[in-house]
């Protein structure tokens, strides 16, 4: 479907070009087979030029309509020099509309330029911020099955504890028990982590090393990276101060950058993460 497109694309695009180009050659064969006396239907013939000038630059560009300026401009310039050498003043006036086709040609051209320029940010902001919607939606729910894991998990807990009390450090299966408490517990501590990550708490200023703060925020990601064929690099200043900061808040933002690291990269590859320090603080 795409590549249907992509060529329907093209094809609409050269089907334009040739269009504007048969449209200068028109206007350049009814120039130079209308008599010099009809000054009136020059004058017409002469602002027809402005059309495909204009449509050229507003469909492709400032590249493309500088060159159909250029182009209007060559297939005109020779009726001047025919036509109008005998009428020095005209002739003058007649050169001043050719710097005028290369001047709209290029203006127009920039104008589309920017215009484009900025309907692309505008759709990749849109794209942008109905995956952030998404992703959203997506940790809200993830957030609630967390909760619905943790709640079960805790009776689970408790029952190691219990089992734990009835049978003796001595008994063969009293290490299974012991198993069983430390995964729970790993299990809970995860499941912790998880959601003070999906729902931080509000914010909370405390001196903090940001080394340790990115430390375990690649730790809690690693293994997932790891899956999708990233490795992350730490680049760590080692004599960093402690900043004021919301430990919390940071994670946050760096697990997001993580995450579109790796999205930006599904071959794999390398994600180096680097703290300095310069004159103004902490980088």
């Amino acid at each position: 479907m795409a590549k249907l497109f992509s060529s329907y694309y093209l094809n609409s695009m050269n089907t334009r070009k040739a269009i504007l180009t048969i449209a200068v050659l028109c206007i350049s064969i009814l120039h130079y087979s209308t008599p010099v006396m009809l000054h009136n239907m020059h004058a017409v013939y002469q602002r027809l030029y402005y059309v495909p000038i204009i449509l050229c630059a507003y469909w492709f560009g400032f590249r493309w309509g500088l060159f159909a300026a250029v182009f209007s401009s060559i297939a005109y310039i020779p009726h001047i020099v025919l036509q109008w050498a005998h009428m020095p003043h005209e002739m003058f006036t007649q050169y001043v509309e050719v710097v005028m086709f290369l001047v709209i040609g290029s203006l127009v051209g920039i104008l589309s330029d920017i215009q484009k320029k900025q309907q692309e940010q505008i759709s990749q902001a849109r794209t942008q911020m109905h995956r952030m919607d998404r992703m959203s939606l997506l940790g809200q729910l993830a957030a609630g099955l967390a909760h619905e894991i943790r709640n079960p998990l805790g009776s689970l807990i408790g029952s190691d504890e219990i089992l734990a009390e009835t049978i003796s450090k001595e008994h063969p299966q009293y290490e299974f028990i012991e198993i069983m408490q430390k995964e729970h517990r790993r299990l809970r501590d995860k499941l912790n982590e998880f959601l003070s990550f999906a729902r931080p708490a509000p914010a909370c200023i405390i001196k903090n090393n940001l080394n340790a703060v990115v430390k375990a925020t690649v730790k809690f990601a690693e293994k997932q990276l790891q899956k999708t064929g990233c490795m992350v690099k730490l680049n760590l200043q080692n004599d960093l101060q402690e900043i004021p900061m919301d430990a919390d808040w940071i994670k946050q933002i760096l697990l997001n950058l993580l995450l579109n690291a790796y999205q930006a990269m599904p071959m794999g590859g390398t994600i180096t993460v680097s703290t300095a320090t310069d004159k103004k603080g902490v980088l």
